[in-house]
């Protein structure tokens, strides 16, 4: 778990509250034996909280807009496993488009000139397997670890 900690974007919100509470923390006299350890202390819950964060209360969302009809079946468990996800912000408005992560759309449509070109186009089968759903979530968890690292 400590390996992607490297690659989180930092978060200096929290660094500082951290540092705030270690240090309100050490005044206690019953405690003082840890004063030595303080830049420890801050670093270790720092680097623990910011994954937690992370993976419980993302900032980090992939923007996702589906363009589907609404009428088929699967649209209800498309809708809920996108809705499920916390790292996920799901939109049906054209209006999100050029914001988009992510397109998930189960016809060819041209949407030149109103996506976002670096958005990945998902094509969505009506009669999606359990395959197809991994295959969804394998990518939008690869586009929500791009967007919460570090930019090179």
């Amino acid at each position: 778990m400590m390996e992607s900690v490297e690659y989180l974007k930092p978060n200096d919100v929290l660094k500082q509250n951290i540092d705030d509470t270690v240090d309100y923390l050490l005044i206690n006299p019953k405690v003082s034996f840890l004063v030595k350890l303080r830049e420890e202390l801050v670093s270790g819950y720092y680097n623990v909280l910011r994954q937690m964060i992370q993976r419980f209360a993302p900032m980090n969302k992939v923007k996702v807009v589906v363009v589907t009809e609404q009428s088929f079946l699967g649209y209800f468990d498309l809708m809920t496993a996108l809705n499920s996800v916390l790292y996920v912000d799901v939109s049906q408005s054209d209006a999100d488009l050029m914001d988009a992560d992510m397109v998930v759309t189960t016809s060819i449509i041209d949407l030149t000139g109103i996506v976002n070109p670096e958005a990945v186009m998902f094509k969505w089968h009506q009669n999606a397997d359990s395959d197809h759903f991994g295959r969804m979530l394998g990518l939008l968890r690869g586009l929500w670890i791009q967007k919460s690292s570090i930019d090179d």
